[in-house]
């Protein structure tokens, strides 16, 4: 199954034609599809008439049909046995001539490395699919964006399987879309929404981020959630406080057991008036920290689409027409040691709020 998609999208349109121009679509022509009957066009084509000529499928409410019928059920060994004295194009799996020096479907050079014509070579074409399938299937020119489906690859670097095709979702074409408002809402059908479910960024979101490299988004995740702890915070140390627990926290040669007695009365004297409007912030930063915890849940990943474009596109303007595949792998991927940092940021934030409370009523 995985073979057959890939083929699909190596195909794309080539060899079909435009029923506008009547012109077959040949390799790198910028196409586009009817939203509703899947006809394709050229781009100008398809901005000169406005809209889908293509009225009898419309009527009928059927979708558009390929004329070219690609053998994508065969393996490269079936094609190859069928071809003894064919040289197949690895690019498009079209036979040619095996004194072709193009191919005459996608125009590919028919060199050795981009054609299969003997049991080395084949052994060589099942080992590149092997190394392809970090895409899945998928494009690796693909544009996303102003990036590529490569780049965007070696940057998530990990769980790919998941994150491509969910990525896929959130990219827009801009240029299709500002031709009109129908074209608009239909791709907007077409791509989906921004919302996707992230159960790791309901529970622990500022982890999530951090394992991603995303620190701006860990750190601001980390600060929202404790600021809506705060009032929850102070009524357990109005409601719970342990002198003894507190002496063992805070008696090394700052404060005696008197004197955590004592900051502990002040700080009853100090809150007990606004026990109510504390408590009534609490109920409400409780129920916002579920609404942040669902935005987290449902916007993670969409962040996460915005977080690896910009990435990528910041490196490519960094290395100019260098190599960047090392710099997308480091810059991108996961790292537990982030998720330990911001574990260790989390608890030191949380004793230092609570020893604020101590040097402030001290």
């Amino acid at each position: 199954m995985m073979y057959k998609a890939f083929m699909e999208e190596k195909m794309n349109y080539i060899g079909e034609k435009c029923i506008c121009c009547n012109k077959e679509f040949q390799q790198g022509d910028d196409v586009v599809v009817c939203p509703e009957c899947g006809t394709p066009y050229h781009r100008n084509c398809y901005k000169q008439n406005g809209a889908c000529i293509n009225n009898e499928l419309h009527e009928k409410g059927e979708s558009w049909q390929r004329s070219i019928q690609i053998e994508t059920e065969k393996t490269p060994a079936d094609l190859i046995r069928e071809s003894e004295n064919k040289i197949i194009c690895k690019n498009c799996l079209a036979k040619n001539d095996k004194n072709s020096t193009n191919c005459i479907n996608c125009g590919k050079e028919l060199k050795k490395s981009n054609s299969v014509n003997s049991d080395a070579d084949l052994k060589e074409f099942f080992s590149e699919f092997d190394s392809t399938q970090k895409y899945f299937g998928f494009n690796p020119d693909e544009e996303f964006d102003g990036t590529r489906l490569e780049e965007v690859a070696e940057f998530v670097n990990t769980n790919t399987l998941y994150y491509l095709p969910l990525l896929k979702e959130y990219k827009i074409d801009r240029e299709t879309a500002a031709e009109s408002v129908e074209i608009y809402i239909d791709k907007m059908k077409e791509v989906g929404s921004k919302i996707s479910l992230n159960i790791t960024c309901f529970f622990f979101p500022q982890f999530y981020f951090a394992n991603r490299k995303m620190w701006f988004m860990a750190i601001l995740t980390m600060i929202i959630s404790i600021i809506l702890k705060v009032p929850g915070s102070i009524i357990a140390i109005i409601e719970n406080f342990d002198t003894a627990s507190a002496e063992g926290l805070f008696n090394s040669s700052l404060f005696s057991g008197v004197e955590i007695q004592e900051i502990y009365q002040r700080m009853i004297s100090f809150f007990e008036p606004y026990q109510q409007t504390i408590e009534n912030a609490d109920y409400i930063c409780t129920a916002l920290g579920y609404l942040f915890k669902f935005l987290m849940c449902f916007f993670g990943n969409w962040l996460y689409y915005k977080f690896t474009i910009k990435s990528i596109k910041r490196i490519k303007n960094q290395h100019g027409k260098m190599p960047i595949n090392l710099a997308l792998n480091s810059a991108g991927g996961t790292s537990t040691a982030n998720i330990i940092i911001t574990a260790i940021l989390s608890l030191c934030v949380y004793f230092g709020f609570s020893w604020l409370l101590i040097i402030c009523f001290g």
